[in-house]
């Protein structure tokens, strides 16, 4: 689901499908959006939002004006979830100090929908409940004009109430109090038919929290069933596995250290009945994991009798293709007085418990791909080095925890701080703790700049891509070469803001947004053997695009476009006239020499004109 925030009065943020990109214009109330593509780009919708709040509310909506930017105070834009290979249709606005979402159908020049909420309730975030195959198309046989996405849930202020509307009905469907989720949990395998929400049970305040599962019917969602976790928890991480057959609850807010795990199926039903007398049953899980109880603790021969776990866990589920078996895998930090390790603990659903625990990287890591400036060019790239020992900080933070099932491969991804570890993980059909599962290093990789996301993510035919996106470049690595170079540097003034990715025809395409002083500006790029501009909303073209390797410059007849391509040959030329020693090509040294250096923008040939 694409999603923006305002920052200095500047907002954008592209639709699901890939082909819109919504821009609120700075220092005006208009919402522009813009058909995009690889070549080109168009204007598609202008709105008046200043003019279209006026005509619902009677009153002066100048102090609602912000200062910066003089746009209307908007807090979220949000586009609606869409199917693969379908077009977006809405978007949504919300307004916060209004208390007000605008619904927008860009199909069509039509007067938004409106929800407007009191000001003692507000509007905190909404989440768009996805489409069903049935509401991919207009029929006349079927009740409602909207297309793709029909109900949406929105969140009152300090998260005190959750309510569902419907763009088919005229009024509220239903409200819950108290929501823990942040957003709402689609089933896999259903199509978007079964989504949840987990809420707090009411009084008393420790109860344990409470599921809905409810039934999407297009128009309307109908409450399906429901049940009460078997532990009380104020903090709860719930998520899906892939087959959509085992919901995991964990927490480790709420706890001193280490966690609270709780594996149950759909319905939570195991061994033990329900009590049909109880408004609300209270689920059995098939596995129940305490950290102090079911002897996670490591005993150490000093004085103290356990080590405390960490603080913070993340998990991410895994399916072995092999075995076509399922695993949670859960990742944490473990401290020591100077150093730092990764500890993985993997849990199986076929072996009721941890058949694995272990600490990677398991040795010091030589080969790393680390960030560093050319001196001639100043552009960003990325060498490895072989006989620099990489050994993570004591005060070290887990920042990201990734990973992505293949038919041949799993790979797992942990970002402590700037160090990036990629593994491949192996599970034998087994059930020996300690002895069946192996993670693999395939690289660590070293950023100095500011990490905005991580993406490991699978394209066609299986193949896996991973990419790292900063302030000021975007990186991939390439699995088959083994080899990490920067797609995309980024020029002063401006600053990567984020990246989306799409998969368009078995291409995989990056939508880039990045702000300058005044404007945000956006770029396409394709793994193809080209790039396009496009979609920009000021003048400003970043010509880097044009020297990134494996991609080709397209024309341009601007007298702007000539001359950085003018700058760009000088840069060609100077970069060739660069002497290599390339004496120790492939050897070991004693010093810190590169043994795989990434010629990002092709220095070594002349580029085809």
């Amino acid at each position: 689901m694409s999603s923006g925030k305002v920052i200095g009065g500047r907002m954008s943020a592209p639709s699901q499908c890939g082909n819109f990109v919504a821009v609120i214009v700075p220092k005006s109330s208009i919402l522009d959006i813009y058909s995009v593509s690889r070549t080109a780009n168009r204007l598609y919708r202008t709105y008046d939002l200043g003019q279209l709040i006026r005509q619902h509310i009677r009153r002066n909506i100048e102090e609602h004006i912000g200062i910066i930017g003089h746009t209307l105070d908007i807090s979220i834009i949000r586009w609606e979830r869409v199917l693969p290979g379908l077009s977006s249709s809405k978007l949504g606005l919300v307004f916060e100090k209004l208390s007000m979402l605008l619904i927008f159908d860009i199909r069509e020049k039509l007067d938004p929908i409106v929800i407007h909420q009191t000001n003692n309730e507000g509007i905190e975030d909404f989440q768009w409940v996805p489409p069903t195959e049935n509401d991919t198309e207009d029929k006349s046989d079927k009740p409602g004009a909207y297309t793709n996405c029909k109900q949406l849930v929105v969140f009152t202020k300090h998260r005190l109430q959750v309510k569902l509307f419907s763009l088919d009905c005229t009024h509220m469907l239903w409200k819950i109090d108290r929501p823990i989720s942040d957003e709402i949990l689609v089933r896999p395998g259903s199509n978007n038919t079964i989504w949840s929400l987990v809420v707090n049970s009411g009084l008393p305040v420790d109860a344990a929290p409470v599921i809905y599962h409810f039934y999407n019917e297009g128009s309307i969602s109908s409450l399906l069933y429901k049940f009460k976790f078997s532990t009380n928890a104020s903090h709860t991480s719930v998520n899906w596995s892939g087959s959509g057959k085992w919901l995991c609850n964990l927490n480790s807010i709420d706890c001193l250290f280490g966690f609270d795990l709780q594996i149950y199926n759909s319905l939570g039903v195991y061994r033990n009945p329900f009590n049909h007398i109880s408004d609300v049953p209270v689920g059995d899980p098939i596995i129940t994991l305490d950290y102090l109880n079911k002897s996670v603790v490591d005993h150490q021969q000093g004085n103290s009798l356990i080590s405390y776990g960490s603080v913070e866990y993340l998990s991410q589920w895994i399916e072995i293709a092999a075995n076509n078996n399922e695993y949670l895998l859960i990742a944490s930090t473990i401290h020591t007085e100077d150093s730092c390790k990764i500890e993985l603990i993997l849990v199986s659903i076929k072996s009721f418990g941890i058949i694995n625990r272990s600490l990677v990287p398991d040795a010091p890591v030589y080969n790393v791909w680390k960030q560093f400036r050319d001196p001639s060019t100043r552009t960003i790239r990325y060498r490895k080095t072989l006989n620099k020992t990489l050994i993570l900080k004591s005060s070290c933070k887990l920042e990201n925890f990734l990973v992505e099932n293949t038919k041949t491969v799993n790979w797992a991804c942990v970002q402590v701080e700037d160090i990036i570890l990629l593994y491949k993980v192996f599970v034998e059909d087994a059930t020996s703790v300690n002895k069946n599962v192996i993670y693999e290093l395939e690289t660590a990789i070293h950023v100095n700049s500011k990490v905005l996301s991580l993406n490991l993510f699978k394209a066609g035919n299986e193949e896996v891509k991973f990419l790292i996106t900063t302030e000021d470049h975007i990186a991939a690595y390439d699995f088959s070469k083994h080899s990490l170079e920067v797609l995309y540097p980024n020029t002063i003034p401006t600053k990567i803001r984020n990246v989306f990715v799409f998969q368009k025809n078995q291409i995989t395409e990056l939508l880039i947004v990045y702000e300058r002083i005044e404007h945000i500006n956006w770029q396409i790029i394709t793994h193809a053997n080209k790039t396009e501009d496009v979609g920009q909303t000021a003048i400003e073209d970043d010509s880097n695009f044009s020297i990134m390797k494996r991609f080709q410059y397209q024309e341009d007849n601007s007298k702007v476009m000539g001359l950085m391509k003018d700058v760009q040959h000088s840069e060609w030329g100077q970069g060739q006239r660069i002497k290599r020693n390339r004496f120790n090509h492939n050897r070991p040294s004693l010093t810190e020499n590169t043994d795989d250096v990434t010629d990002t923008f092709n220095l070594q040939k002349r580029a085809k004109r």
